[in-house]
């Protein structure tokens, strides 16, 4: 599920987020490489701090937060035109440097799958398997959001979008991690145990 909707998000924000700046706010080409940039120097920040909030909260708490951010994207794609800003791109900006650097928070779900696998070996199995359901999710919706464009206007595919996030969030909150042992022998719960069978 998680990757289903990971495939759903990715390639709506891929085609349809780079696009509401290009043909509704009429962007040029070179501040969308900016926007990239900042997004991708953020990230540089971000990642090794992700890491450590995933050890600490859990996968649970960080794919959660993932899901209701994406919501807030959502909402400033599709209605930042509408809302009574002086400039609603520069919302629209944020939006998409945020989308970007988010998209880190995919280590979680590898994370997650690490800790609930039965054997080593199924790890890379299943990590394959993901990110081809991810690529198959993803292939074919772009489709599908242009007709929501072209039919009842962009922020009809943000609506879809933050319906798609909204189940993310639903789905997140369904993980549950079996309880470890720390080096010291105290028990690590990772944010989201659930009690030992």
């Amino acid at each position: 599920m998680l990757n289903i909707f990971s495939g759903a998000r990715k390639q709506i924000f891929l085609t349809f987020g780079p696009w509401v700046l290009i043909k509704v706010f009429g962007e040029p080409a070179p501040t969308i490489a900016k926007l990239w940039i900042v997004a991708s120097a953020i990230g540089i920040v971000f990642q090794p701090q992700l890491g450590k909030l995933i050890d600490r909260f859990g996968e649970r708490a960080i794919l959660m937060t993932n899901a209701l951010l994406l919501i807030g994207v959502c909402i400033g794609y599709g209605f930042a035109h509408q809302m009574p800003l002086a400039r609603p791109v520069q919302l629209v900006y944020v939006c998409y440097v945020l989308d970007n650097v988010l998209f880190a928070t995919g280590i979680a779900r590898a994370t997650y799958l690490d800790k609930i696998a039965d054997q080593e070996s199924d790890i890379h199995a299943s990590l394959s398997l993901g990110v081809s359901i991810d690529h198959a999710v993803s292939m074919s919706l772009p489709a599908l959001g242009g007709l929501l464009w072209v039919k009842h206007g962009f922020s009809s595919v943000f609506v879809a979008a933050a319906v798609l996030a909204a189940l993310n969030l639903a789905a997140a909150s369904l993980i549950r991690t079996p309880r470890r042992m720390a080096s010291d022998g105290s028990v690590v719960s990772g944010g989201q145990s659930s009690p030992e069978p």
